[in-house]
C-alpha cells in the first residue's frame, strides 16, 4: 500500500472518530437536558408536597380544635341539670368555664347526683365514668412520680464513702500521727471540711472517712503533704467502693495503659492500671475486667469505648454471685480447697481435662472434669458442678 493510500485511509478514520466524538457530545448534550428537566420537576413535587403537608397539618390543627369544642359541649351537656340556667342558648365562654374551672373528680361526684332518663341516662354513665378513670390515673401517676422522687433522694444519700486506714510503724503510736496531721494547717483546714471525725482501730490504726460525696483524691495530696513533713512513718491504704465493669472483644495486643488511657479520654473516669485484668482467650481476642469506682461506673455502664482497632460496650459484671463458693482443686461448688477431701484436678486443664498443658495454650474440644459434658470446667451451666460434693 503506497503512501497516497494510507494517508486516504487515515483521514478516513479521522472523519469517523470525528463524527463518533460530534454524536457523543450531542447525546451527552441531550441527556444534561433531561437531567435538568428532571430536576426541576423534582423541586416541583417537593413543592407540593411541602404546601401539601402545610395544608394536612393545618387541617389536623382544625380537627383536633373541632374534637375539644365537641369534648366541652358534651361536658356542658352533662352539667345542665346541675347549673339551672335557662334554655335560652348560651355563649361559648359560658358553656366553657365549668369544664375548664373544676377538676374532673368534682364532676364525677356532682354528676352522681343525677337521674336522667331516656337517651340521656347513657351518655351521662359514660361521662361519669370517663371522669372517674381519668381523675384516678392522675392520682396514680401523681403516687408514681412522688415513689420515684423519693427513691432518687434514698439511694443518692447512700452512695459509699472513701475510707483512709493510716497505720504507724511499731516505734510510732496513734498519738504520733495524729499529732503531725494535726500540726499540718493545710489539712486540718481541709479536714475539717471534707473528712469525718478520726477513729482509732487497732494496731493504733487512724481511720479517717470521708464525707458523703467526697472522694479520696480531693484530699490525698493534703494528707501525703502533712506526713512528708512529720518524722512519723506509717503506711497508708485506701478501700474505695468499686464495682466491676466487663469489656469485651478486645484484641490481642490491647494493654491495661491503653483502657486507662481511653476510658479517661472519652468518658473522663480515671482508673489505676492495677484495676484492670486482662484475660487472653483461645479465640485470638482479650476480656478486661475493670474496678472502677462506684460512683463513676453508672456513666461507664452501656457506653461504647474504642480501644486500637475495637469498638467495644462497656457492661456490668455477670459473674456467678458471691455466695456461691467453688473448690479450684475438684472444681465443685459449695465448699473450698481448704475443706475439699475430693479428687485433685487442679493441674488439669480446665478446657479438655488433659494434663500435659494448661488453658491457656488449649486448642482443643472442651471437655467437663466433673460431669464429663461438651464445656469447660467450671461452666455456670454446669450440672455435675451444682449437684456434687466432697
Amino acid at each position: 500500500m503506497d503512501f497516497q493510500s494510507q494517508n486516504a485511509l487515515l483521514k478516513h478514520a479521522l472523519d469517523y472518530y470525528m463524527r463518533l466524538l460530534k454524536t457523543n457530545d450531542e447525546r451527552l448534550e441531550e441527556w444534561y437536558q433531561k437531567q435538568q428537566g428532571w430536576f426541576k420537576e423534582r423541586m416541583q413535587l417537593q413543592k407540593k408536597v411541602g404546601d401539601l403537608s402545610c395544608e394536612a397539618e393545618t387541617l389536623r390543627n382544625k380537627i383536633a380544635m373541632m374534637e375539644i369544642c365537641e369534648r366541652t359541649t358534651r361536658h356542658a351537656i352533662a352539667l345542665a341539670p346541675f347549673e339551672k340556667v335557662a334554655s335560652a342558648p348560651q355563649p361559648a365562654e359560658a358553656i366553657e368555664s365549668p369544664a375548664s374551672d373544676e377538676p374532673e373528680a368534682m364532676l364525677a361526684d356532682r354528676l352522681d347526683d343525677t337521674d336522667p332518663t331516656g337517651a340521656a341516662a347513657e351518655q351521662h354513665q359514660k361521662q361519669k365514668k370517663r371522669l372517674k378513670k381519668s381523675a384516678a390515673e392522675a392520682q396514680r401517676r401523681k403516687q408514681q412520680q412522688q415513689q420515684k422522687e423519693t427513691s432518687q433522694s434514698r439511694n443518692k444519700s447512700r452512695l459509699p464513702r472513701d475510707s483512709i486506714c493510716i497505720t504507724p510503724d511499731a516505734e510510732y503510736t496513734y498519738h504520733d500521727v495524729l499529732t503531725a496531721l494535726r500540726d499540718n494547717a493545710e489539712f486540718a483546714s481541709v479536714a475539717a471540711e471534707l473528712l469525718e471525725p478520726p477513729r482509732r482501730q487497732a494496731n493504733d490504726t487512724l481511720v479517717l472517712r470521708c464525707q458523703r460525696g467526697v472522694h479520696y483524691d480531693a484530699v490525698e495530696q493534703y494528707l501525703w503533704d502533712a506526713l512528708d513533713q512529720s518524722d512519723v512513718v506509717v503506711r497508708v491504704r485506701v478501700t474505695m467502693t468499686t464495682v466491676t465493669v466487663v469489656c469485651r472483644n478486645l484484641d490481642e495486643l490491647t494493654t491495661a495503659p491503653e483502657l486507662q488511657e481511653a476510658l479517661l479520654e472519652q468518658h473522663g473516669v480515671t482508673i489505676h492500671p492495677d484495676s484492670v485484668l486482662l484475660r487472653k482467650l483461645p479465640s485470638g481476642l482479650q476480656r478486661a475486667r475493670l474496678l472502677v469506682d462506684a460512683r463513676d461506673a453508672p456513666g461507664l455502664i452501656g457506653k461504647r469505648l474504642r480501644v486500637g482497632l475495637v469498638t467495644t460496650t462497656l457492661r456490668a459484671d455477670d459473674r456467678s454471685p458471691p455466695d456461691e463458693v467453688r473448690c479450684y482443686r475438684c472444681m465443685e461448688r459449695g465448699h473450698t480447697s481448704r475443706e475439699c477431701t475430693g479428687v485433685d484436678r487442679s493441674r488439669r486443664c480446665f478446657r479438655c481435662g488433659s494434663g500435659d498443658h494448661w488453658a491457656a495454650i488449649c486448642n482443643r474440644a472442651a471437655k467437663c472434669l466433673v460431669c464429663e459434658g461438651k464445656h469447660p470446667t467450671g461452666a455456670s451451666s454446669c450440672a455435675g458442678a451444682l449437684l456434687s460434693s466432697c
